[in-house]
């Protein structure tokens, strides 16, 4: 192997573990987003239930910020990424995406419930 394939090899590994830390950087910031808004007085629970949402939403918020720093710390102390590593930040990817399909869904009740009550 030359030494321009060795380097090539190099950058795309760098980049690829770039790339994922990039991702777990906007990952956090945007679990961070999710925090606030769910932290806002216009997302207060107004039922039973929209307070259960409410609390496994905040759990939930948690676990992926922990999971998120985890991952994050791993991935910078690998000198070459692993595939488990790969895998393991594309699992956390999909479980965020459920994770803001929720809140989503949640703001949008706490919203109509808002609109319904002040009818």
């Amino acid at each position: 192997m030359s030494i321009k394939n060795e380097f090539t090899l190099e950058s795309s590994r760098i980049k690829d573990r770039n790339v994922q830390l990039r991702c777990l950087d906007r990952n956090q910031r945007d679990i961070k987003q999710f925090n606030e808004k769910l932290a806002s007085y216009l997302s207060e629970p107004k039922t039973p239930l929209q307070f259960q949402k409410f609390t496994e939403l905040k759990n939930d918020a948690r676990e992926l910020q922990n999971e998120n720093e985890v991952i994050l710390a791993d991935i910078r102390n690998q000198v070459d990424v692993s595939s488990q590593s790969a895998l393991l930040l594309s699992k956390h990817l999909r479980r965020f995406q459920e994770f803001a399909k929720k809140v989503v869904g949640y703001l949008s009740d706490v919203k109509m419930e808002r609109s319904l009550g002040t009818s």
